[in-house]
């Protein structure tokens, strides 16, 4: 983990991102402190792990994702000199290919995440006296760019949508570290200022924690019931019953979707187990 922190502030700016993923069902307390002991300042994932296509067999495992957007290693080993292998072959990050030379800058501005230079320097290029060819790559890129943001504002409004204000905040924040406040735009200043005066923001805050807190404990318990079914079976009573509080104390708030889509499936698996455990 240190050599990822090496790493990261190493190449950061180059183009390499490290995302790691705590496997264990841990409350976020315990994953926090985790976090604090070992002084790690890269992105943790809980959420949404297990949804992924990346199923590790033993841990640590490390999968290297190369600069095409496909696995090009997986291992606990060799990892550092395959993703320093594709590194090479970045030169701006974020982008493909060569650049006409008035647009070198631009390119480069744009890979170190200076978005709002490089289509101002983009700009430039554009509103200059250049071949088709230059011309049309200064359009794309700042295409590109408005995309960028773009996205970034659809995130935000989605995490929003889904009561996770904290991830909509970070949009906005990122934004603003971007692109800055721009004419004509929605204001990332203004937006994250509106965030934090809604009143339910707190109580969602609160409500979402509650309930990644309530999952990962229930999980645990299924996790460790072994392949007793009677321990099994207990163990979805126990998760259930995590459940159905976390719904008494934060009914009505976003959570309390995901919580009932998880309480009805234990219900479907502890069911298709009772049949087994009766026989016994």
């Amino acid at each position: 983990m240190r050599r990822w922190e090496e790493l990261n502030k190493q190449y950061a700016g180059k183009g390499l991102r490290f995302l790691t993923a705590y496997s264990q069902f841990q409350t976020l307390d315990v994953i926090e402190a985790e976090v604090r002991k070992m002084k790690l300042t890269l992105p943790v994932a809980t959420d949404g792990y297990y949804g992924s296509r990346f199923f590790a067999p033993t841990l640590c495992v490390i999968w290297v994702i190369g600069v095409d957007g496909k696995v090009v290693h997986v291992g606990q080993e060799g990892w550092e000199e395959a993703a320093l292998r594709e590194l090479k072959k970045v030169k701006y990050p974020g982008l493909s290919g060569a650049f006409a030379a008035p647009l070198e800058t631009a390119a480069r501005a744009f890979g170190e995440g200076k978005l709002a230079e490089a289509d101002r320097l983009a700009q430039a290029v554009e509103d200059g006296e250049h071949d088709d060819s230059t011309l049309k790559q200064a359009s794309e890129l700042r295409q590109k760019i408005a995309q960028r943001r773009k996205l970034l504002e659809v995130r935000a409004d989605t995490a929003e949508v889904s009561g996770d204000y904290d991830l909509a905040l970070a949009c906005w924040r990122e934004i603003g570290a971007r692109f800055g406040e721009i004419e004509y735009e929605r204001s990332p200043r203004e937006e994250s200022e509106r965030i934090l005066k809604l009143e339910e923001l707190e109580p969602e805050r609160k409500a979402r924690r509650a309930f990644i807190n309530a999952r990962q404990k229930a999980w645990n318990g299924i996790d460790i019931s072994g392949k007793d079914i009677q321990k099994v079976v207990a163990a979805y009573d126990a998760a259930i019953k995590l459940m159905e509080d976390f719904l008494k104390e934060h009914k009505g708030r976003r959570p309390e979707a995901l919580a009932r889509e998880m309480i009805d499936a234990w219900k479907a698996w502890k069911e298709e187990l009772e049949p087994a455990k009766e026989s016994k």
